[in-house]
C-alpha cells in the first residue's frame, strides 16, 4: 500500500497526533506527506511524534522547508535515492532480496509556472535515463484542462499546455484523485496481456479497399503534439486494418479452397467444354489462386528463416509491473532470467572513468564550418524519404507493427504527420516512448538451445525511430570521410575491411619464424564493444572532434533512451618491437584507453604472438600481459590469417 498525503502544515501538536492516528492505522509499505513545513532542525522530533515505523528519505537538501518526507517500512521494501530537486525525490523501489519492483518519483510543484516548467523538464530528463515500470505521484499544482479547475482564478491554456506536453512525450498516464485528499494507491499485482500481437502484412496493401480505408482512418481529427498525433493515427488505424487483415491470417487455408474451386470447375469443363459461365468461373478462380499463391510468398519472405520449434522471448523495455497469477509464471520467469542475464553481462555504468585524452584528440581532424553547418540544418522531406527508402520492405516491424512497407506504400496519406513528427524530435530533442521501445526476439544458435546465453538476441525499433537514425547516420556518414583517419577501414564510405585484413595477412606472414628483429603482435578482445561504451565518453569526444552541441542531443537521445543488445565482439591488432618497455607502453595506452572509454578488453581470450624472442623473453612478456601465447594461423575479424 502507498499512501500520498498533502497535510499543509505538520507543527501543531494537535494535527501531528491526528495524522499520526490515521497513519498507524493503515499498513503500508511506503507513506508519503507533502507539505510539512516544518524546519529542518524540528524534523527529528516531529517525526519522534509520529511514531511512524521504518525510514525517512526527503528532499532538505534542496529546500529548508521540507516540502517532501517519505517514510518506508524497510522489512517490505528498499528505496534507493536517485536525484532530488525542490519539487520531487526520485527513488527506485526494491524488495528486501534487492530486485527492482518500480520507479517512484514523488512530486510537490511549486506554484510558479517557470517552477513548474522546470520540473517538467526535469521529469522528461529522468525519462531518458531508465527503463521499466515508473509511478510518479504527488501535488503538481497543476490542472490537465481548464475545466478540471475548481473555483479561484480563470485557468487558461497557457498554464497547462507544458504539463499536457510532458504526459504525452514520455507516455504517461493520469490516475484520477481529489486535492489534500489522502490518497491510497495498491500495488496490484497483475499486469494485462496483449495476445496476438498486431503486425501490418505487407500483403494487403494490394488490396482494393485498403487505400479507402488507410485514407478514411487517417483524416480524421487528433491532438496533442506531431508524436503524439502520429501514433494516435497508427493505433486508431489497427482497428481498421483488423477486419481486413482477417482473411489473409489464414492464406493457406484460402489457398486450398480455391485449388479446391478451382479442380472441381475444370472437371466440369471436361463434360461442357462452350459453358460460358463455367469459363468465367475458371478464369475467377485461377486469378484467385495466382493472388492467393502471391500473398503466400510474401508472408514467407516477411517472416524470413524460421526455424522448427522455436520459442520466442520477448521483452519489451518499460515493461509492466511483476505478475502472480499462476497462468503467466513461466512467461514471467523466462522474462526475468533473460532481463537478468543481459544485466549482468552489459554490466552497469561505471561513475570512476578517466577524462579522455583532449590533447590527443584536438591534434586530429577537426569539423570545419561547412561541416558543422550541414549536420544541424533543417531536416527536408527528400532526407525523410531517403531514410525511409533505404529500409528494406521485409525488415520485422517494430512494437507498432508497421514496417517500411506501410510507410512507402500509403507516403502520400501519411506524409504531412510524419514529416512533422519527424521534425518534433529534431526541434524539441525527444521521441516519444512508445515510438522508442523496442522488442527483443531471442534466436536459438544450436538446435537444442535450453539457456539464454545459447540464444542470439535480435532487437527491432520502430519505423518512425528508423527514420531519425536514418537521417543522422545519413549526414554523419557525409562528413565522416573528411575526420576519422584513413587508417580507418571499416564503416566509411569507399574504404573496405578487407583492406585491413590483408593487410595483417602480409605483416603476420612468417611472423613466428626463428630470427630477425624482435616483434610481438597483441590480439585484443573487446567486450561487448556497443553496450561498454561510456556515453559522457562518447559525447566528450564528439565535442572534441568539433560536433556541434545540437547534433551531439540528437544522437545521445537516440542511443540512450532505447535498448540495444548487440552480440559485438571486436577483434584489434597490436604490433610492437618485442621489448619490455614498448610492450608496456603499449598496454599503458590500452589501458588509458579502457578506462576513458569503459571498453574493456577480455584478458581471457586476447592472445599474444612472438617472434624472434627465445623462451625466457617470452615468459617474461606474458607475466607482463598476462595473455596466452597464440598459434598461427587464426583468424582475424572472420578470416585466417
Amino acid at each position: 500500500m502507498l499512501v500520498v498525503w498533502n497535510i499543509r502544515g505538520l507543527n501543531k501538536a494537535g494535527k501531528v497526533k491526528e495524522v499520526s492516528s490515521r497513519l498507524n492505522n493503515i499498513q503500508h509499505e511506503i507513506c508519503i506527506l507533502l507539505e510539512t513545513q516544518v524546519k529542518v532542525n524540528k524534523a527529528d522530533q516531529i517525526r519522534q511524534k509520529l511514531q511512524l515505523k521504518g525510514r525517512f528519505l526527503d528532499n532538505y537538501s534542496c529546500h529548508n522547508n521540507g516540502r517532501i518526507w517519505i517514510n518506508w517500512n524497510h522489512n517490505h521494501n528498499e528505496l534507493r535515492h536517485i536525484k532530488s530537486s525542490s519539487q520531487f525525490v526520485h527513488y527506485g523501489v526494491y524488495d528486501f532480496l534487492g530486485n527492482f519492483k518500480y520507479w517512484l518519483t514523488t512530486i510537490y510543484a511549486l506554484n510558479q509556472l517557470e517552477h513548474r516548467r522546470r520540473l517538467w523538464t526535469d521529469i522528461e530528463q529522468l525519462s531518458r535515463t531508465q527503463q521499466g515500470p515508473w509511478c510518479l505521484i504527488g501535488d503538481f499544482n497543476n490542472v490537465l484542462q481548464a475545466q478540471d479547475g475548481i473555483g479561484g482564478n480563470l485557468v487558461i491554456e497557457n498554464e497547462y499546455k507544458d504539463l499536457q506536453n510532458m504526459i504525452n512525450t514520455i507516455g504517461l498516464c493520469e490516475m484520477p484523485s481529489k486535492d489534500h485528499a489522502m490518497l491510497h494507491v495498491a500495488m496490484t499485482q497483475s499486469r494485462r496481456i496483449q495476445h496476438g500481437c498486431f503486425k501490418f502484412h505487407n500483403s494487403i496493401t494490394n488490396a482494393v479497399e485498403f487505400q479507402d480505408v488507410v485514407r478514411q482512418s487517417w483524416i480524421l481529427l487528433s491532438s496533442g503534439t506531431p508524436m503524439n498525433i502520429l501514433w494516435h493515427k497508427l493505433m486508431r488505424l489497427r482497428k481498421a486494418l483488423k477486419s481486413i487483415q482477417m482473411p489473409f491470417s489464414s492464406v493457406q487455408l484460402n489457398l486450398a479452397r480455391a485449388r479446391q474451386e478451382l479442380t472441381i470447375i475444370q472437371t466440369e469443363l471436361i463434360s461442357h467444354r462452350f459453358d460460358v459461365d463455367l469459363m468465367e468461373k475458371e478464369k475467377k478462380l485461377t486469378t484467385e489462386v495466382i493472388q492467393w499463391n502471391d500473398i503466400e510468398e510474401k508472408k514467407l519472405c516477411s517472416k524470413g528463416l524460421k526455424l522448427t520449434g522455436l520459442e520466442r522471448v520477448m521483452a519489451i523495455v518499460h515493461s509492466s509491473m511483476p505478475i502472480s497469477n499462476p497462468g503467466m509464471r513461466l512467461r514471467h520467469l523466462i522474462e526475468n532470467e533473460v532481463m537478468e542475464f543481459y544485466s549482468n553481462l552489459m554490466g552497469k555504468v561505471d561513475h570512476h572513468l578517466q577524462h579522455i585524452d583532449v590533447d590527443a584528440m584536438r591534434k586530429g581532424n577537426q569539423l570545419n564550418l561547412d561541416h558543422k553547418d550541414f549536420l544541424v540544418r533543417p531536416v527536408t522531406i527528400k532526407e525523410i524519404q531517403e531514410a525511409l527508402k533505404g529500409m528494406g520492405d521485409l525488415k520485422a516491424p517494430g512494437l507498432d507493427g508497421y514496417g517500411a512497407k506501410f510507410y512507402k506504400s500509403y507516403w502520400n496519406t501519411i506524409k504531412e504527420d510524419v514529416t512533422a513528427a519527424v521534425r518534433e524530435f529534431f526541434t524539441h530533442q525527444r521521441i516519444l516512448n512508445d515510438f522508442n521501445k523496442a522488442v527483443v526476439s531471442l534466436i536459438p544458435k544450436t538446435d537444442h538451445a535450453v539457456s539464454v546465453k545459447e540464444y542470439r538476441p535480435i532487437v527491432v525499433c520502430s519505423t518512425f525511430y528508423k527514420i531519425i537514425s536514418g537521417i543522422l547516420s545519413a549526414r554523419l556518414g557525409t562528413i565522416l570521410p573528411d575526420i576519422v583517419s584513413i587508417s580507418q577501414a571499416a564503416f566509411i564510405p569507399g574504404q573496405v575491411i578487407h583492406n585491413h585484413i590483408m593487410l595483417a595477412y602480409e605483416i603476420i606472414k612468417g611472423y613466428n619464424r626463428k630470427g630477425g628483429t624482435p616483434r610481438v603482435m597483441l590480439q585484443l578482445d573487446l567486450q561487448k564493444a556497443y553496450d561498454m561504451v561510456s556515453w559522457t565518453a562518447l559525447e566528450n569526444i564528439m565535442h572534441e572532434i568539433g560536433i556541434p552541441h545540437m547534433f551531439i542531443k540528437w544522437i545521445l537521445t537516440v542511443i540512450t533512451n532505447v535498448a540495444y543488445v548487440f552480440n559485438i565482439n571486436d577483434d584489434v591488432l597490436l604490433f610492437c618491437r618485442g621489448d619490455r618497455r614498448s610492450v608496456e607502453m603499449l598496454i599503458q595506452t590500452v589501458t588509458t584507453f579502457s578506462k576513458s572509454t569503459g571498453l574493456l578488453i577480455n584478458p581471457q581470450k586476447c592472445k599474444a604472438y612472438y617472434g624472434g624472442l627465445d623462451e625466457t623473453a617470452k615468459q617474461e612478456l606474458q607475466m607482463l600481459t598476462t595473455f596466452e601465447e597464440g598459434n598461427l594461423p587464426f583468424r582475424y575479424l572472420g578470416v585466417p590469417c
